[in-house]
């Protein structure tokens, strides 16, 4: 549309050479001219589309109907649970005891074979240490084990003979005993701190103890063997591993003692007087009294009358 122009009041009043000049005004809109050709396109396309559309509407599928057939539960198949063999039954039957007892008996061949096997190799490789000295023979666990048959089975007797030196084959029996006590042990310390703070129990040497004992004879025993040393008994080396001195009788201790001889003596005159073998007044008189106040032949004499065979022993 071609701008139109006009002339305005104020264009008058204005003070200029030009009075009353035209403008142009902006308040129409103003678009460029498009051609005629253009146009009848844009119109036909627009049809097009319509037409397309209404088309698309009226060409709609029918509903086709398909006849679903029901499903049938199919029966889960059957799983084989394959028989249990004859290791597996055994297995089942194994104990928690059982399973403790074997690894302890693995961690015994495990450390013995390490302090007296390959400790003792380890040495072995030295050549200089042994120009002078007699060399050690490493132990064969295996093969000492099985001589060790009988000596652990009466291990138990071997414990209650202290004053005795074991051979090689008892002194490896009570190593393992010992070992499984004290294994025992340690698993019980270790579960009775597990919620507790502070380091991990531990079990030492103490001389009043029979299973660190046990284990320290036991091993000083085997490893003085390998080196050619004479072993020792229990006794010895409780004396030595626990700094002992044997008492030695002394005048406080046979005080202490005699008056326990006194009971035993009034016991057998009152058992003599039971039987009606009329012990000697004159023995209870003695016994009775203070020990000093009565002489040395008086307590010769009553000690022979009460060992004689009139009135009798026990």
């Amino acid at each position: 549309m071609p701008t139109t122009r006009r002339s305005t009041g104020g264009a008058r009043a204005r003070p200029g050479p030009n009075k009353g000049q035209s403008t142009i005004s902006f308040s129409n809109k103003v678009s460029k001219p498009v051609p005629r050709q253009e146009l009848k396109k844009a119109a036909v396309t627009k049809g097009d589309r319509i037409v397309s559309h209404n088309k698309k509407e009226e060409e709609v599928p029918e509903a086709v109907e398909i006849e679903v057939e029901p499903e049938v539960e199919q029966p889960e198949p059957k799983v084989e649970v394959p028989e249990k063999t004859e290791a597996q039954i055994r297995a089942e039957k194994t104990t928690d005891a059982q399973i403790n007892k074997y690894w302890r008996n693995i961690e015994a061949e495990r450390i013995a074979k390490r302090v007296f096997n390959a400790d003792i190799v380890r040495l072995l490789s030295m050549e200089d240490m042994w120009k002078s000295r007699r060399k050690p023979e490493p132990l064969d666990y295996a093969a000492l084990m099985g001589k060790a048959a009988e000596a652990l089975a009466s291990k138990e007797e071997i414990l209650r003979d202290d004053q005795r030196v074991w051979s090689l084959e008892e002194n490896l029996a009570v190593f393992n005993d010992s070992l499984d006590r004290l294994s025992k042990r340690l698993l019980e310390l270790k579960a009775a701190h597990q919620n507790a703070s502070g380091p991990e129990p531990v079990i030492t040497f103490d001389k009043d103890d029979e299973d660190t004992l046990d284990f320290v004879a036991a091993a000083a025993n085997i490893r003085s063997s390998i080196f050619g040393i004479d072993g020792k008994s229990r006794f010895d080396i409780k004396e030595m591993a626990g700094n002992i001195i044997p008492a030695i009788a002394t005048t406080s201790a046979r005080s202490t003692g005699y008056p326990c001889v006194g009971i035993q003596r009034m016991r057998r005159w009152e058992r003599a007087n039971k039987l009606g073998l009329n012990p000697p007044i004159e023995v209870l008189a003695v016994l009775l009294k203070e020990q000093k106040e009565g002489s040395q032949s008086e307590r010769a004499h009553m000690d022979a009358i009460l060992n004689s065979t009139a009135v009798g022993s026990t």
